[in-house]
């Protein structure tokens, strides 16, 4: 398994660029202009979203449309998890008599009523929540609490956790992979990042201190890796990459060339990982299982604070404000990395054929990656067509721009302009339509 975990983070000396496609994010408004702070999502259909003033929301076509739930609470819900579309549970604190008091929610018909329960010790905010099935579940807290239930959450008993110096730090985010293997991660900023795993279904577990600052999430790369990365807000240390055998206590930790915080980490498949990176506004993605990672950057300037994928094709980002964003995994315009060199310099050429008629093919070179875009405009100026407006990799591309289609079918014959603007290289070319 470690042979597999190094196989996961080595970087190579040579790499060839990824070839993204052209995912994009679709921008959505929710009913609440509360900031929205986890994201749950069961399939592909159902998703819930959680935040500040005990926001928690339901979406039951993809993430499309959002209905506000009652939690009957009114400080920010922590995390939540769905064992199904009817039983969930989520975690939350109130003051009491100048003390914090914890509270485990639980639904039984999908967030439409929640059932509220004190949790058992004062003073202890509970950030994570994870069911194995509906009655075994696990909690976990600041400034330290780990902790199982067998009632399904209405009682709570302490776990058997080591005594060693990284024990008692925050647990951010905990989860099981199978009814054997657990895994948590957490910590505190600028002190450490920490780690723990059991291996016998939760008698026991040890802590590990790993990294300069705090872990938030982490996916299982399998059944056995788990795979975190942590990041330090005032980028005194550059974002770090774990990937940890649970099974042997064994793991990887690597740096990156790269800052930001990073608030969510998701699987959309076997070895294409998303982090989002707060308010960054961007995101760090990975193709081929966490082995590289490039900047996938945004043009919202609003904070991503989770990230979820229910399969290849379907994925939630909660941000501030209430709006999140769903992934839309193909764009209507085909562009396609004709070759895996990096170019030396930038270049826009010909299009052809030229004149045309309905369709020709437009191809430019870039030696950086980078946001790209390329437009066509009319001869006044108006723009007729916007064939890429995303972030590439360094690369030969290649789009067909096809009347009617990419534009509108009214357009006459005449001259047309198409310009490509990367960073700070601009060209533009002219081409003839002819009817």
């Amino acid at each position: 398994m470690i042979q597999k975990i190094i196989y996961i983070l080595l970087v190579t000396a040579f790499q060839i660029p990824f070839n993204y496609g052209q995912p994009t994010w679709e921008k959505i408004k929710t009913p609440t202009d509360f900031n929205l702070l986890k994201v749950f999502y069961l399939d592909s259909l159902h998703c819930w979203a959680a935040g500040d003033s005990g926001v928690i929301m339901f979406s039951g076509d993809q993430g499309k449309s959002w209905q506000l739930q009652n939690s009957g609470v009114s400080n920010y819900i922590s995390d939540l998890f769905f064992l199904n579309d009817s039983l969930g549970w989520a975690v939350t604190f109130e003051l009491e008599n100048f003390n914090i008091r914890s509270k485990i929610l639980k639904t039984t018909n999908g967030g439409n009523n929640w059932d509220r329960f004190n949790y058992r010790h004062l003073n202890i905010i509970l950030t994570t929540i994870f069911f194995q099935d509906s009655l075994h579940g696990w909690i976990g807290g600041e400034p330290f609490d780990l902790s199982f239930s067998e009632d399904g959450g209405l009682n709570w008993n302490p776990a058997n956790v080591d005594t060693g110096a990284f024990s008692n730090f925050p647990v951010n985010k905990l989860k099981f992979s199978s009814a054997q293997y657990g895994f948590a991660v957490g910590g505190a900023i600028d002190v450490a990042g920490v780690v723990w795993r059991t291996s016998n279904a939760g008698q026991f577990w040890k802590a590990y201190g790993i990294a300069p600052d705090k872990f938030d999430d982490f996916i299982f790369v399998d059944s056995l890796t788990a795979l975190s990365l942590s990041a330090d807000r005032e980028r005194y240390y550059p974002i770090g990459v774990l990937a940890f055998d649970i099974s042997q206590s064994k793991f990887i930790y690597d740096e990156l060339d790269k800052y930001g915080r990073v608030t969510g980490v998701a699987k959309r498949t076997e070895s294409e990982f998303w982090c989002s990176l707060g308010c960054d506004t961007s995101f760090i993605i990975s193709k081929d299982m966490g082995k590289t990672w490039e900047f996938f950057p945004t043009k919202d300037s609003i904070c991503f604070n989770s990230i979820a994928f229910s399969d290849s094709n379907h994925g939630i980002v909660v941000a501030n404000s209430g709006y999140i964003f769903r992934y839309i995994p193909e764009s209507p315009v085909a562009v396609e990395n004709i070759t895996q060199f990096i170019p030396a310099n930038f270049a826009l050429e010909q299009n052809y054929p030229n004149p045309f008629n309905p369709s020709t093919k437009i191809r430019w070179k870039s030696p950086v990656s980078g946001w790209q875009t390329l437009k066509v405009y009319d001869v006044l100026g108006n723009e007729i067509a916007v064939l890429v407006d995303e972030y590439k990799p360094a690369g030969n591309y290649e789009v067909n721009f096809v009347v009617g289609q990419d534009s509108g079918p009214e357009i006459a014959s005449g001259i047309y302009f198409y310009q490509v603007k990367i960073e700070s290289y601009i060209e533009t070319k002219k081409m003839l339509l002819l009817k």
